[in-house]
């Protein structure tokens, strides 16, 4: 069946069981995952749920290189959609979940999902008729997105609090404004422990203001806490980048110089 809009239509393929697969649109628009790691959750979940998660199947039919399906499982695991659990030796068990609640850093989670709906919506008569309209379906669905974006920066205590008496649109709208300034006040104290390592560290006095320029940035405009060991990176990166810097001015190797300076003029 072909559908038609103003600048494109499209040709529908026929809804045959076994051969489509439903996914929550969170998940495709999900700006955290790189587009190796959506295809690789996209796949699994399109499997049955008593297929085995095979990295070598997964492999092959996605094109991609043990390398890259690692880096990409690496990506769900961190972003709450696949957790690996070690039976024995070599061998893992790998739950998915369609919500990103599996990330162990942050043990709080409020689950956006129907039952969650449910318990709510059964407060009053007076919540009921919007609780049950396609209205709060849509700021459902863009709240739930907006709370696994920034899950590392949530005060979930007062989450729970707020979710639990929603009873209205402006209930919703005061919850996302609420946690707004939680989420700012989380990202500037998370800052100023990163800001202790930096100066605390080795890196050179020229070099702190740029790395913590890199630090607030990152903080700024992404929703994941950078750690220390993401710190330490662009320390070194910026680090490289100078010495690079160097060598090209002098031409040579920077440190050949030094050594050349101070050569025994006996030799």
């Amino acid at each position: 069946m072909n559908y038609k809009s103003k600048n494109k239509t499209v040709i529908r393929a026929e809804r045959v069981a076994g051969s489509f697969t439903t996914i929550q649109h969170r998940i495709i628009h999900d700006k955290r995952l790189s587009t190796d790691a959506r295809l690789l959750l996209i796949s699994t979940l399109s499997d049955a749920d008593g297929f085995d998660f095979s990295r070598t199947g997964l492999e092959k039919r996605l094109g991609i290189s043990d390398y890259k399906l690692e880096k990409a499982l690496k990506e769900l695991v961190g972003n709450g959609y696949v957790k690996k659990t070690k039976t024995h030796a070599q061998y893992f068990h790998y739950t998915i979940s369609e919500y990103g609640n599996l990330n162990t850093e942050s043990n709080d989670s409020v689950e956006m999902n129907n039952d969650t709906k449910t318990d709510i919506s059964n407060d009053s008569q007076e919540s009921s008729t919007y609780m049950n309209s396609p209205q709060f379906k849509k700021d459902w669905e863009r709240l739930s997105i907006y709370i696994n974006e920034r899950n590392q920066y949530v005060n979930f205590e007062l989450l729970k609090e707020s979710v639990a008496n929603i009873k209205c649109r402006n209930d919703v709208f005061e919850l996302k404004r609420t946690q707004d300034k939680e989420i700012k006040k989380n990202k500037r104290q998370h800052y100023k422990t990163l800001e202790e390592f930096v100066n605390g560290g080795y890196a050179s006095k020229d070099l702190k203001p740029k790395i913590l320029k890199e630090v607030r940035r990152l903080i700024t405009d992404g929703h994941k806490k950078p750690s220390t060991e993401e710190v330490n990176k662009i320390r070194f990166r910026i680090s490289h980048n100078k010495y690079k810097n160097k060598v090209k001015k002098y031409g040579f190797d920077y440190e050949t110089q030094l050594v050349d300076n101070y050569e025994n003029p006996l030799d």
